[in-house]
């Protein structure tokens, strides 16, 4: 990056604003999948205040998605973030980059999803679906199926939940797409809500090599889903070693540990360790809080 500045420095006038811009706007989409959010989302700022002197709306658009999506991933999600996104989002429509439209209107969900409101969460999912189908971004699309297959579990309507994971976990197979773990996941809790377990402890098998890589997070929200249905199931000893085993592995799970304590705290109230119980409570309590997972904090 410090290479980069220095070339652009060397640029005359009139282009060297538009290059460092650019230059701050992918340093920013890195930090960000590289999930050091803070960084991102200064980075994002910065990247789109030059843009928007020199009128680079490319710029500007990427800078805007990469800045609102990473404070919403900070927990910070509200007013800021999301006129960021909105922003950004007209932009695209001015050009008429769907691929763009559909990769800022599946953030938009994301943001839906997080603070509870889960009606317009599922309207964005299928609006990004779309969009992105239509672009011929078959990918993104599948991507954007899984969001939604993951509200519709959570919304307790697994059976369609299914239907919706199966199409994008096939469409991501056959495209020969790498990081479709997320979506083998969700589909793996599908099966365990509906009481599959075997099909859903397949799934979980299949995902193993992903603990030691940087998508490990995706696999404990199948194994939340799994040790929750072995508490459902009358086997809290069970979901709790599975927690633990899974938890001391991974380590930080960023925003699956409101939900991994919430459950860790009904499999040890079962047991009776009712003090260790109300410890798991709080943690999640306050994980909720710092994600600014509103559903989560609703009794």
């Amino acid at each position: 990056c410090i290479r980069d500045r220095r070339l652009a420095a060397q640029m005359p006038d009139s282009t060297r604003d538009g290059a460092i811009a650019r230059v701050l706007s992918v340093r920013g989409t890195v930090l960000f999948d590289q999930e050091r959010f803070r960084k991102a989302a200064d980075h994002s700022s910065r990247a789109a205040a030059v843009a928007r002197k020199v009128g680079d709306e490319s710029a500007l658009a990427d800078s805007l998605n990469t800045r609102g999506t990473a404070l919403a991933m900070l927990g910070e999600q509200g007013p800021e973030s999301e006129a960021s996104l909105r922003e950004a989002l007209a932009i695209h429509e001015r050009h008429g980059d769907l691929a763009k439209q559909s990769q800022i209107i599946g953030n938009l969900g994301g943001m839906a999803w997080f603070a509870g409101h889960w009606d317009e969460a599922g309207q964005l999912y299928r609006q990004a679906a779309e969009t992105a189908f239509r672009a011929g971004d078959v990918v993104p699309g599948a991507l954007a199926q899984a969001n939604l297959g993951e509200l519709l579990t959570a919304q307790g309507r697994a059976v369609e939940a299914v239907e919706v994971l199966s199409n994008a976990v096939a469409t991501l197979r056959a495209s020969g797409y790498t990081g479709a773990s997320f979506a083998e996941t969700q589909l793996g809790r599908a099966y365990a809500v509906l009481g599959e377990r075997e099909r859903a402890v397949e799934a979980l098998e299949s995902l193993a090599p992903s603990w030691d890589s940087d998508t490990h997070t995706d696999v404990i929200d199948l194994v939340i889903a799994l040790a929750e249905h072995d508490v459902d199931d009358g086997r809290p000893a069970d979901a709790l070693d599975q927690l633990d085993t899974a938890l001391a592995g991974m380590g930080d799970v960023g925003v699956y540990a409101a939900a991994a304590q919430r459950v860790r705290a009904r499999a040890l109230a079962r047991l009776g360790r009712h003090a260790e119980a109300q410890a798991a409570i709080e943690v999640s309590t306050s994980q909720a809080t710092v994600y600014g997972l509103g559903y989560k904090l609703v009794p």
